[in-house]
């Protein structure tokens, strides 16, 4: 399997995320540009450490899927709540 392929959440035993496959696929060109992510934290990564986040990244990128989507729907669902109190 290489590294950019469906992640396969059976490694970990987490069901894969209820997100569509353009999100999926921006959630994966993200988790292959380490150096871009580490620079928006404002700090470096040396081989040893884009190696371990490489590896986490693919064993936990279905936890990271639930984390991007639950956050989605927590941001969609207050601004519902914005729209009906302005209803009233």
């Amino acid at each position: 399997m290489s590294f950019m392929s469906a992640p396969e959440s059976t490694r970990t035993g987490i069901p894969r995320a209820p997100i569509g496959p353009a999100q999926r696929a921006m959630l994966m060109r993200r988790l292959a540009n380490l150096d871009a992510i580490a620079r928006r934290r404002g700090t470096t990564l040396d081989a040893w450490d884009r190696a371990n986040e490489e590896r986490a990244g693919q064993i936990y990128f279905e936890v990271g899927a639930w984390g991007w989507w639950s956050q989605q729907r927590r941001d969609s669902l207050s601004l519902g709540r914005v729209r009906v109190f302005y209803s009233l």
